[in-house]
């Protein structure tokens, strides 16, 4: 819990931890104003949360901006309730033709939270044997999603006006966690007939989850709030000592005590750290919900340099305009393309692809 509050950030932080503890928040500082708070809430997706907050304020944000506000509260009141119903649709429909999924990412994180619309989601995210594609393209099909890319490893499609569904075949591809955490089938138990992750494993895909977007583009509060409720609820429940080695094996254990740290710092009424995380806060507030291009420039620097290289920048701008056939094939599913009179094609249109491709989804 912040205790003093001196920036539009901290009362921010402030409003999102009265609301998940369903407090009465501190009334604003007069050197905030309510329109920065709302702009930042906005760039992290946690407009909708803060405004529980906001509500129980005596003095409230102009009418305006009031309207604005609970307008982004109900925005994501009404997402949340046709996800749910586009959930369970498809659910009732994997089980009817016997196809084993798992449901991951935000479907599983909102769990955790004291309201599902606290939890904003883009998308709905299930994984899903690849062998099983082929059943689930048509019950896609018939609950009107439009596909919006293919793949060998993942399914993406719409339903209008805003229902995103992704289809996963594993955790994560090779070229995002290498040597991580894969095949999550063999990580499941079930439970009546249904897979679903063993708790050590969904703290730990969860986790890498995080660091895969908190190490490139970047994320924001939302991701920190996710992390505070995942070890909220998991921890007490979880074999700690697995869970440790685990994450020392990958050699995220002390970036996952330091992110603890922080969730803790910012949204637990009780447990306090004394270390400083400000530049960790900085980060946080900079990357925005789904991170952006600056930061991800920054930590391919960063990871360059760590490696004792000179020249970040021209490696960088060279393996952007040169991309290997190996990272083509992976990424952009190119393997018709892999013949030499066709490859060059196939790197013109990955490059276009890449350029134009937006934010990364937490």
């Amino acid at each position: 819990m912040i205790k003093e509050i001196k920036t539009k950030n901290d009362y921010l932080i402030h409003l999102i931890f009265s609301a998940i503890h369903n407090k009465i928040p501190i009334e604003k500082p007069n050197n905030i104003s309510f329109e920065d708070v709302f702009e930042t809430a906005l760039n992290h997706n946690v407009a909708n949360t803060a405004y529980y907050a906001v509500e129980k304020l005596t003095v409230k944000p102009k009418n305006d901006l009031l309207k604005k506000w609970k307008y982004e509260r109900e925005r994501w009141i009404l997402k949340d309730i046709n996800q749910r119903i586009a959930r369970e649709e498809i659910v009732t429909a994997f089980n009817k033709k016997g196809i084993l999924y798992i449901e991951a990412q935000g479907t599983k994180i909102k769990e955790f939270y004291p309201q599902s619309d606290f939890r904003t989601m883009s998308d709905l995210d299930f994984i899903v044997n690849s062998t099983d594609f082929s059943k689930v393209k048509p019950i896609l099909k018939k609950l009107d999603y439009l596909p919006v890319n293919i793949t060998e490893k993942e399914i993406d499609a719409l339903r209008k006006p805003d229902i995103f569904i992704e289809i996963h075949s594993d955790f994560f591809v090779e070229t995002e966690c290498k040597n991580m955490l894969f095949n999550a089938f063999a990580h499941v138990e079930y439970i009546e007939e249904k897979a679903v992750l063993k708790n050590e494993y969904l703290f730990l895909y969860s986790f890498l989850h995080f660091y895969k977007h908190f190490s490139n583009r970047g994320c924001g509060i939302r991701n920190i709030l996710d992390i505070y409720l995942l070890n909220k609820k998991l921890s007490p429940i979880i074999n700690g000592k697995f869970v440790e080695e685990k994450l020392e094996e990958y050699g995220l254990y002390e970036l996952y005590v330091k992110v603890s740290n922080l969730a803790n710092n910012w949204f637990d009424d009780i447990i306090e750290n004394k270390e400083d995380l400000s530049g960790m806060a900085d980060y946080v507030f900079e990357c925005g919900v789904y991170g952006n291009s600056n930061v991800l420039f920054k930590n391919r620097i960063r990871k360059i340099e760590k490696e004792g290289k000179k020249f970040a920048k021209l490696r960088i701008i060279f393996k952007d305009l040169f991309l290997d056939k190996n990272t083509i094939c992976a990424v952009y599913n190119v393997e018709r393309y892999k013949s030499l009179l066709c490859f060059p094609l196939s790197v013109c249109v990955c490059q276009v692809k890449m350029l134009a491709k937006g934010p990364q989804k937490c």
